[in-house]
Parts: structure tokens; C-alpha cells; sequence
């Protein structure tokens, strides 16, 4: 769908060639002056997220590998590394000059990554648990990132491969200098035969956490789980809401934690992520091919030079 057309309603077709001829190449790829972004829904259908609009045409669906994927490219622009697995968000606009330094920097770099992890958040409706890991005073290096991560990525290896598990995880320091990680994931299970009985084995295997009373402990109205698979140390989870806005509510609170870095990414990264992970899709045309009818929550323009770049959030 990233090089094709789609409406509001999920409807998908190709550009037009007459739209095709109205617009520039660039490294032999076709440039458009508008970009819907659109994220996967329960149902299979799409939902509009966003509409980004250029008195120009200046959005290149790039195939991936050779460019980073669904990059808005200028003649003057560099490619960079795509997102890895495990890695910090690619830049996902153009708006770069040379001359910008320092705290400004710093400042579209968490705005680049809070936005990539909120596509992952919206994207994949079925990580519906929020949980925190913790290491235990017992794991010596816990301050030390080397040391946190190896294990750490053994533990969600290992879920990944066996279970399907899906995550995002934002590290943090605790005031204590140690470093824990925040959790947004899905919680998959696999069947384990055990003689003549099938039982069920899940990737986080939660159990309801208990005050020293023995009495259910809840949060914000929601119960509170431990992560009984995770054994380095303290664990939290707790059920996400189904509605957008719990969501969204989520994905503020990780914000935070990743502003909360100041541009010291622990580890080089803003955050972790993994599994089979769905990301948003892109409709490339004009603004009256896209057939937007949908009314925007959040709209904005900027002058870039000549140009004039316009955006519309539609959540």
C-alpha cells in the first residue's frame, strides 16, 4: 500500500498516470505532493492518522533497502540507516539545516522517536499490556547498560522466537543510578502437552500481585500483575483499556521517559523494540486523488524557503 492511494474508508488504488507525469523524479522514483498515513485496524481496515501536504511535490515512496522506507526526500537529502529491530528511530522529516545544534537537535530527535513509537503503539492494538522490569540489588551491574541489555535481550529473545511476542520498551535510570524499562507488549501463548492434558504457557506468565495483607493490589482502578517470567528482579503489568484514548494515554506516559533523557539515549536509543511488529501504511497523490474527508484534530504549517508544508492529525 505504500506506493499506492487509499481513502479514508480504506478504499486502495493506484496513482493515475496523469498524476504520475506531474510529478518530479528523484533517484528514478516518483515524487507526490501529498502523504496519508494510515494505521491497521481490528477489522483490517485503515485508519487516517495523518495527512502531510507540500506546495511541491516532495514525498518519495522508497522501496526498503535501498532508501529508508516512506523517507520525504529533498535533492540535497542523505540517506540514513533504517530502524533496526532493536534501534532508535529513523528521522522522518525533512526539516534539517545545517546550521541547527545543541538542545534543538536534541529536541526533534525525541520528537522523531516519540512519534516512531507511537506508530508502533497505534499500529499494534494487540499489545495490550503495560508492565515494568526492574533488577533486583542481587544483579550487581544494574547500572551498568552492557550488562542490563545482554540479559535483557536473552529474556525477550527468547519470547520473541518461542511465543510470537511483540514489544516496546523504554529505558529509564531510577534515581538510584539503576537502570529498569517500561513495557508496552503483547502476551502470546503456546500450548505445552503435559501427558493427556493440554495446558496453555504464556510469554509474561502473570500472576496477581499482593500486598504484604495478601490483598489484591490496584492501580488507577486497574488490577496489578507480577511478571513471574521475568526473574531478575521486580516486575509490574497492568491490562491496557481498548478504547484509542487508553492508547494514547500510554504512549504520553513513555514520552515522558523518553524526554526525561535529554538526549542521553541510555544504550545510543530512545527505546527497544521487536517481534513482529506492524507499522503504519502511506497513500502518495495529490490532495484530491487521497480523498481526505475526514475533519483534522490538529493542523499546522511551515514555511521551508519557497515552500510551504502543511500537516493535519487526525487522533
Amino acid at each position: 500500500m505504500s506506493s499506492s492511494q487509499a481513502t479514508n474508508t480504506g478504499e486502495i488504488s493506484k496513482p493515475s498516470k496523469e498524476t504520475a507525469d506531474k510529478n518530479r523524479f528523484i533517484r528514478g522514483y516518483i515524487q507526490y505532493p501529498a502523504r496519508a498515513k494510515y494505521y491497521p485496524t481490528k477489522d483490517g481496515k485503515f485508519k487516517l492518522a495523518m495527512l502531510e501536504t507540500f506546495s511541491t511535490a516532495k514525498f518519495a515512496p522508497i522501496p526498503r533497502g535501498e532508501f529508508p522506507d516512506l523517507k520525504l526526500l529533498d535533492q540535497s537529502s542523505r540517506s540514513s540507516p533504517a530502524e533496526d529491530e532493536d534501534g532508535d528511530a529513523p528521522p522522518d522529516d525533512i526539516f534539517t539545516a545545517a546550521d541547527e545544534r545543541d538542545w534543538h537537535n536534541i529536541e526533534r530527535a525525541i520528537r522523531r522517536a516519540q512519534l516512531a513509537a507511537f506508530d508502533v503503539i497505534m499500529c499494534n492494538y494487540d499489545m495490550n499490556w503495560f508492565g515494568t522490569l526492574t533488577y533486583g540489588w542481587d544483579f550487581d551491574e544494574a547500572s551498568r547498560y552492557v550488562d542490563v541489555y545482554t540479559a535483557l535481550k536473552i529474556w525477550l529473545s527468547n519470547r520473541v522466537q518461542r511465543y510470537g511476542f511483540k514489544y516496546l520498551i523504554v529505558p529509564e535510570y531510577h534515581k538510584s543510578g539503576r537502570i529498569h524499562f517500561h513495557m508496552i507488549s503483547n502476551n502470546p501463548s503456546i500450548e505445552v502437552p503435559k501427558g493427556s492434558v493440554i495446558e496453555w504457557k504464556y510469554a509474561l506468565d502473570l500472576a496477581p500481585a499482593e500486598n504484604p495483607q495478601g490483598r489484591a493490589i490496584y492501580r488507577n482502578h486497574k488490577r496489578v500483575y507480577n511478571i513471574t517470567a521475568w526473574r531478575h528482579g521486580y516486575s509490574t503489568a497492568m491490562k491496557i483499556g481498548d478504547t484509542e484514548e487508553d492508547r494514547i494515554a500510554v504512549a504520553k506516559y513513555l514520552f515522558k521517559y523518553m524526554k526525561k533523557q535529554n538526549g542521553q539515549k541510555i544504550g545510543g536509543r530512545y527505546f527497544l523494540k521487536g517481534g513482529e511488529l506492524l507499522h503504519p501504511s502511506y497513500a502518495y497523490g495529490s490532495f484530491d486523488e487521497l480523498k481526505i474527508e475526514d475533519e483534522p484534530v490538529y493542523s499546522s504549517y511551515k514555511e521551508i524557503g519557497q515552500l510551504v508544508y502543511h500537516k493535519q492529525s487526525f487522533i
